[in-house]
């Protein structure tokens, strides 16, 4: 039986990033470890431990499921010191533990090699274990992002009539590419698009309000940075206002800061150094102090480094 140490924030981001979990819940990812260690289990006659270690938060703790233990790091230690500490307890045979970490991080990677530990990337982990992901329904997800919007994106540049026959259903269109979408300027075919097309379209049509800059199109990105559901899409919309550079934005960028995924956070923290005022220097500065690396970096303006978060 293997014994894996999950660094849980850092698999989680991943995971999202690339489209394999559509929500922050950690209890998400507990259930994907499980069924990974389970699916996994019934080919080899044993299944893996998997201890997951997450920074403390306002999410509380997540239950233990299965052979999947969760571990919340104290607020002053972070998981991963916590996850070195339980490493280091280990014994090492040959200068080797019995362990795998699996995480993008390089700092915490490195320390975890030094003590002997076998590291798996977060890529690689997730690469090996396909079989343990639903696929993400991208028809629901566009219900769920037109839910979540709800009708507020139309009234901000379609007219009653226009509105109107929104309403109804329409039928199907051609799908559009998403290097056409960044060409766009049409407001209201944009809004269209962020209702009904996938998270790449959204995205993309996302930054392409941002070059059209008008004040409508900043309502509209404070709405999709409140209101999507899917976090790359929710980080363009900060991404654009920041672009936009609007100080009206602020309020909405400080609400944003509570995010729970660090991607939409280090967003928030680039979009408040641009356009912010003096109320969003506590803001920045909670932001300062976030468990995360990523974040932390981009409220203090360094640039981040490849393979940390």
């Amino acid at each position: 039986m293997g014994q894996y140490f999950i660094d849980g924030n850092n698999l989680k981001e991943y995971m999202a990033r690339v489209g394999l979990l559509h929500s922050a819940d950690d209890a998400l990812l507990v259930a994907w470890l499980q069924r990974w260690a389970t699916q996994g289990g019934a080919k080899r006659r044993k299944q893996h431990r998997v201890l997951v270690y997450f920074d403390a938060g306002p999410q509380g703790r997540q239950p233990s499921q299965g052979n999947v233990v969760v571990r919340i790091a104290p607020p002053q230690l972070g998981a991963d010191e916590a996850i070195i500490r339980e490493l280091a307890r280990i014994p090492a045979r040959g200068g080797q533990r019995d362990a795998t970490l699996v995480t993008s991080d390089r700092a915490l990677a490195e320390r975890a090699q030094a003590l002997g530990v076998r590291v798996v990337d977060s890529a690689q982990f997730v690469g090996h274990s396909r079989e343990a992901t639903p696929k993400v329904d991208e028809a629901q997800e566009k219900v769920e992002a037109e839910k979540k919007l709800g009708r507020a994106l139309d009234a901000y540049f379609l007219p009653p009539d226009e509105r109107k026959s929104q309403a109804k259903p329409s039928p199907a269109r051609a799908r559009v590419s998403p290097a056409r979408v960044s060409q766009m300027r049409d407001p209201a075919r944009l809004v269209d698009l962020l209702r009904r097309g996938d998270r790449v379209i959204r995205r993309r049509a996302v930054l392409a309000l941002g070059v059209v800059g008008t004040d409508k199109a900043r309502q509209v990105l404070e709405e999709v940075l409140l209101g999507d559901p899917v976090p790359s899409v929710r980080a363009a919309a900060a991404e654009a206002l920041g672009n936009l550079g609007d100080v009206q934005s602020a309020r909405t960028l400080e609400r944003a800061a509570a995010d729970r995924f660090p991607l939409v956070r280090a967003a928030v923290a680039r979009a408040l150094r641009r356009c912010g005022d003096e109320r969003s220097a506590a803001t920045l500065e909670r932001l300062a102090q976030d468990v995360r690396r990523r974040v932390r970096r981009a409220a203090s303006g360094a640039t981040e480094r490849p393979g940390r978060s």
